[in-house]
């Protein structure tokens, strides 16, 4: 059990003592008192009720054992009862005698049932509550595991998938024969670098520099046929999961711009008090944009998002007049 769980359940039991401990003064102590007898009855209070919290511990463990069996569970439960309150009934049984107030065993004996089974009952619930904050919190770290797993599979998922579109872009620069493949390569060396070391988040100008990288790429292979415009509105301390961003500008060039007729893409990124909001807005070759939003980087994208920013996101897509237009909305954390 960690620390913070056990500070946690010594509070409940403190708690619950007290409340224990306030029912028992007023029902046991303050309207049975005899006149003169304050110190002894105190002593005999004090003795009794560890009595009481003695046996609600060992009921508490012992019950960890025979709750396994329920068939032993049960017969365990009355010889609890009856015969242990048995054997505790005649000390206030004596001590009222000693301090000249006596009380039938009948009467004593009923009493200490009530409060042998007011502990009993007590001592069970806290088990079956703390048997179940432990089911759930194994419940919830089992869930953050896999989530982390899966996180971490997404990742693996789309370093290669991203990697490989960027390599055919420097491929089209070789084939070319264009000057700016070196520079390109040198370009590339910084994306694989970042996409090996990224692990848990970064800082978001940390990210956008790897973009950056990305985009000048596009640009040396696409040249005239793109009107870029970038827009970067950041917050130096923001940070946010690795190759979360790249999966819009990767399919607006991928699927947006064409040799053959005028292309333009414009990326907008702006932090505000905490919240992001992201716009990747492109020309449409609908004949071959038709599937953009349903290939593996926007899927993987949206998966990611489900599992880093639940209930604190949005993500929307809108076509028109061949223009398509990519938002995302990440709300402060």
């Amino acid at each position: 059990m960690s620390e913070v769980k056990t500070y946690k359940w010594i509070t409940y039991h403190v708690i619950f003592f007290v409340i224990t401990l306030i029912f028992n003064y007023v029902f046991n102590f303050y309207f049975k008192i005899p006149e003169g007898r304050l110190l002894s009855y105190t002593i005999f209070f004090a003795v009794d009720y560890a009595i009481l919290i003695g046996y609600f511990y060992c009921m508490l463990y012992i019950s960890k054992f025979v709750l396994r069996r329920m068939f032993l569970f049960i017969p365990f439960l009355f010889v609890c009862l009856f015969f242990v309150t048995f054997i505790f009934s005649f000390v206030p049984y004596h001590f009222y005698k000693i301090i000249g107030f006596p009380t039938p065993f009948i009467e004593v004996y009923f009493f200490k049932l009530f409060e042998m089974s007011y502990m009993t009952i007590s001592s069970i619930g806290f088990l079956f509550l703390q048997n179940w904050d432990e089911s759930t919190g194994q419940k919830m770290q089992l869930i953050e595991s896999n989530s982390e797993a899966e996180l971490t599979f997404l990742r693996s998922q789309m370093s290669p998938h991203f990697l490989l579109n960027t390599l055919n872009s420097v491929y089209s620069l070789a084939l070319k024969k264009s000057p700016e493949t070196y520079t390109a390569i040198g370009e590339l060396k910084t994306i694989y670098s970042y996409i090996q070391k990224s692990d848990g988040k970064v800082s978001l100008k940390t990210e956008i520099e790897y973009l950056d990288n990305f985009i000048k790429i596009q640009k040396r292979r696409y040249g005239e046929a793109i009107v870029l415009h970038v827009s970067f509105t950041i917050d130096q301390d923001y940070h946010i999961e690795p190759l979360l961003l790249s999966s819009f500008i990767e399919n607006a060039f991928k699927h947006g711009v064409s040799m053959k007729e005028q292309s333009f893409i414009t990326i907008k990124l702006r932090v505000s008090e905490g919240k992001l909001r992201y716009v990747v807005y492109n020309s449409d070759h609908a004949s071959i944009y038709k599937d953009a939003t349903s290939g593996i980087g926007l899927q993987n994208l949206l998966r990611r998002l489900e599992l880093l920013y639940p209930e604190k996101f949005s993500l929307e897509y809108f076509r028109k007049e061949k223009t398509f237009t990519s938002i995302l909305t990440i709300e402060k954390l």
